[in-house]
């Protein structure tokens, strides 16, 4: 029902119905496709009186939300401890930790050869870095950028060896 007022696909009223939930205003029922929401007794209470009456508890756990922010950063507490993050130089530091899931494509493979730049580099210490799984990360990005010559195998007889590494290619231009 919330897909057709709404006019939206199943993901999105998925991703919305979750957040309701999660904001209190919705009990979550059964699983997977049985799936079905019931409104919370704070929402209907609230609805009764108005979200006016209810503006205290809507505000009143802001403080869990902004009392550590060092949480809300990308991932830099696990980077700091690989040996790898603390060898690179501070501008590819900043690069990598500006970083988020969900980076546009064209940064992320800017970092990566900026990374490949300054060192070769396996697929799994770039996965580390990027927090990001090695073979997507490989189909995703590494092999297509060896496939347009900006990355170069550093065993190049053998693209699947296990020690296989990436570097940059000095010169290469990265076309769109």
């Amino acid at each position: 029902m919330y897909r057709e007022l709404n006019r939206v696909d199943t993901l999105t009223a998925s991703q919305s119905m979750r957040r309701l939930r999660d904001a209190g205003l919705l009990d979550q029922k059964g699983r997977g496709s049985g799936t079905y929401y019931q409104p919370t007794p704070w929402l209907l209470e609230s609805n009764e009186q108005g979200l006016s009456g209810q503006s205290d508890r809507l505000s009143s756990n802001l403080e869990p939300l902004s009392s550590n922010p060092e949480l809300l950063s990308s991932n830099l507490g696990a980077l700091s401890s690989n040996p790898n993050w603390q060898a690179l130089p501070q501008e590819l530091q900043e690069m990598v930790s500006a970083l988020g899931q969900r980076t546009h494509p064209d940064k992320a493979r800017e970092t990566l050869i900026r990374l490949c730049k300054h060192r070769a580099w396996q697929a799994s210490e770039l996965a580390g870095l990027f927090n990001r799984n090695a073979h997507y990360l490989g189909t995703q990005y590494l092999r297509p950028l060896v496939s347009a010559g900006v990355l170069a195998y550093t065993i190049p007889d053998q693209p699947n060896h296990p020690h296989q590494a990436y570097r940059a290619v000095i010169g290469a231009v990265v076309s769109e």
